[in-house]
């Protein structure tokens, strides 16, 4: 059973009745810090088809054929010849699901099922995410190809562009990443571009960077809160007014000393407010890679979180699984976490509920987010026929809308209320370019939690501390870049 007391004490109410407690299970992770991860943990292992360079029989590289081989005339997408290309990606399982079980996978076997009728055959080939940067590194540099097409993560396909692997895709006229399928991913495709070259792009919504906060709404009612989708349509869902509300929903209802509904629980606020105040964690001004965190807007953000759970104690600090399963059970008002947790808790929601943007910081006129998760799609460095593999990932593009539409019917099934799913269709508009992930900051990330965590704790010291070395390793890891 969770122990509340370790989250300290608040106001009392007579007349409600305690809630049952519910099982602790750190299995998420309790990293304040955490922002985000690459979602190819589970990603099946296979050797898949091979690539169309090594297809044709020119052993891949500058040196083998084009993009297929050339077997008959034909139109459309291939032109006049047909060709193999093959689709790299940590999730092949999504491309097999049996016929009429996966919309999403449908969608994709439809697709490829007409650009077949134009001479275009699409081949599925797995990567294991754990091995991914050495294999696709040591053939490319081997002179194969060994893909046309590879759906990747944020950390791979960062290290394989910033180690020259990757090809610009803004030099590719089939492809115009200015068009309506790419829009909303403006921000992913800001966070692959390197000294003006675009070594990454994606037509699927971009969901898994989405954090946002999520609301008990019949719990906020119960006890006279102002609805949180109200006051973010009007703009008014701010760092205050957020802590005002956790504040108030933090309740002892049994008046033994220990709150049985908190206003906010989970680990996951530190590294939002950061980004929510200073506009990220590590962006590029001028480009020039700034630690944002470590700026007074950043300190900012981290006090903000400091006070509610010291001075307000209103923010319970338990672990992720607690947090998920707490606020399913009704015993706190607010759950701030990566969007798809509604996957995670929903089945288990009596109450009705809802979500919101995480609040705008102090020094923000809007809501933010960052692109801490992508999917990211990209070509190798020595992709053999790049304009017509560009047309076959145009037209896979054309997807957009219709994927869009999936992974909105995906998360109304969770049970998120109607205002929460416009949230969710919003949220692409809030998303900045994000520079953090792939650097290591490894050495001084306990010592940034603890500033926070600690009552003893000095955000403004302990970043000044390290803000020298921050930088340093955020240089030498952009340095690199091509």
């Amino acid at each position: 059973m969770v122990s509340f007391s370790s989250c300290g004490t608040k106001k009392t109410e007579q007349s409600e009745s305690s809630s049952e407690a519910v099982s602790e299970d750190n299995g998420f992770g309790d990293d304040f810090f955490d922002f985000g991860g690459d979602g190819a943990t589970e990603a099946e292992q296979n050797s898949g088809g091979a690539s169309a360079a090594q297809q044709s029989g020119g052993g891949g590289g500058a040196g083998g054929a084009s993009a297929g081989t050339k077997t008959s005339t034909g139109s459309g997408v291939a032109g006049n010849k047909s060709i193999t290309v093959t689709l790299a990606t940590f999730w092949k399982n999504e491309y097999e699901a049996p016929a009429g079980t996966d919309p999403y996978c449908d969608l994709f076997t439809k697709a490829f099922n007409e650009l077949k009728k134009s001479g275009v055959k699409v081949v599925i080939k797995s990567y294991d995410p754990n091995t991914a940067i050495d294999s696709v590194t040591k053939s490319v540099m081997a002179g194969d190809q060994p893909f046309d097409i590879f759906e990747t993560s944020l950390h791979v396909a960062r290290n394989l562009a910033l180690n020259g692997m990757l090809y610009d895709q803004s030099t590719i006229k089939s492809i115009n990443l200015n068009s309506e399928n790419f829009s909303d991913n403006k921000a992913t495709i800001e966070a692959f571009t390197y000294k003006n070259k675009v070594y990454g792009s994606s037509f699927l919504y971009p969901h898994g960077s989405f954090i946002g906060v999520f609301y008990n709404k019949t719990l906020l009612s119960k006890y006279n809160q102002t609805d949180p989708y109200q006051m973010y349509k009007d703009g008014t869902w701010t760092f205050d007014n957020y802590a005002k509300m956790a504040d108030n929903m933090t309740i002892d209802t049994d008046n033994d000393g220990k709150p049985n509904i908190w206003g906010t629980y989970g680990t996951f606020m530190v590294g939002e407010a950061l980004t929510a105040n200073a506009g990220g964690t590590v962006i590029r001004s001028n480009g020039k890679y700034e630690v944002a965190m470590t700026s007074e807007a950043g300190i900012e953000g981290m006090n903000w979180v400091r006070k509610m759970i010291h001075e307000d104690k209103s923010l319970c600090t338990n672990g992720m699984n607690g947090a998920s399963d707490a606020f399913a059970a009704g015993q706190s008002a607010f759950f701030p976490v990566l969007m798809y947790y509604s996957m995670v808790f929903g089945n288990n929601m009596k109450d009705e509920f809802g979500v919101v943007p995480i609040p705008k910081g102090y020094r923000q006129s809007t809501y933010v987010t960052g692109t801490y998760d992508a999917r990211p799609f990209v070509f190798p460095k020595n992709l053999a026929d790049p304009e017509a593999v560009g047309k076959v990932y145009s037209e896979m593009s054309k997807l957009c809308p219709m994927v869009r539409d999936v992974v909105f019917e995906r998360y109304a099934d969770t049970g998120i209320n109607k205002d929460g799913m416009q949230v969710y269709k919003d949220m692409a508009k809030y998303l900045r370019p994000e520079f953090i992930g792939g650097v290591d900051v490894s050495s001084f990330n306990a010592d940034l939690e603890n500033s926070v965590l600690q009552v003893s704790g000095n955000p403004a010291t302990t970043m000044n501390n390290y803000k020298s070395k921050f930088q340093s390793a955020v240089d030498d890891y952009y340095a690199k870049a091509k």
